[in-house]
């Protein structure tokens, strides 16, 4: 089956962000990157599972947990452009 995706790029053609799909693109719309069923809770204001957007623990994992083990969920700073507005890393809070 297909499937849709958003990406965004420079003129030059270099993809600068890339999304899974709409619903779960963090900085649109209202669902803060949940899709199906938890954007419809996260709209009605019911608690969401721990793999959410501005979740603390989750946060936490990735900023200290994952590099333990050589893994990482976010760009180094050094590798962020200047026009990129958002400082959020990873699961934390949308802040754009």
């Amino acid at each position: 089956p297909t499937h849709v995706m958003s990406a965004n790029w420079t003129p030059g053609g270099k993809i600068v962000y890339l999304c899974l799909s709409g619903p779960l693109d963090r900085f649109e719309g209202n669902t803060m990157g949940q899709g199906a069923v938890f954007g419809l809770l996260k709209t009605g204001g019911l608690p969401l599972p721990v793999s959410s957007v501005g979740n603390p623990s989750l946060s936490f994992n990735q900023k200290f947990v994952a590099p333990l083990i050589s893994q990482k969920a976010f760009s180094d700073d050094v590798d962020i452009p200047g026009w990129w507005k958002s400082t959020a890393k990873g699961a934390d809070a949308n802040d754009v």
